[in-house]
């Protein structure tokens, strides 16, 4: 009931978020992070993220520490390379490996749920 009331918080300094697992909120962090990724590489995109699950131009993507990026069945990145053609590879690598590039220690190129969600 209360999260279907926040409309009414617009343009105050009140927020709402949903309370996430822990599970969910790291799966939502890839996501998130994959999903700023996407928008630089591409830019015009349709894609959203609803709980634990991208929405790419209508193709569902899942994200879990055993199976990794999933679209379906198949290998996610192989379907957003695909769709998109552009390769997420190196990029995937890095997000998922906390945000720290290999090559170049020390340089974030992940960034919190939090701060992903505010711009």
């Amino acid at each position: 009931m209360l999260l279907k009331s926040t409309n009414r918080l617009r343009n105050t300094p009140f927020i709402v978020h949903r309370d996430f697992s822990y599970e969910t909120r790291k799966k939502r962090a890839v996501l998130l992070a994959l999903r700023k990724e996407i928008i630089r590489a591409v830019g015009d995109t349709k894609i959203h993220l609803n709980v634990d699950r991208l929405y790419v131009e209508g193709q569902v993507f899942t994200y879990s520490d055993k199976n990794g990026l999933k679209a379906g069945k198949l290998d996610g990145i192989g379907k957003l390379r695909e769709m998109l053609r552009v390769d997420f590879t190196d990029s995937f690598r890095k997000i998922v490996a906390g945000g720290r590039d290999e090559t170049n220690a020390g340089e974030v190129v992940n960034e919190t749920e939090d701060e992903l969600l505010a711009g």
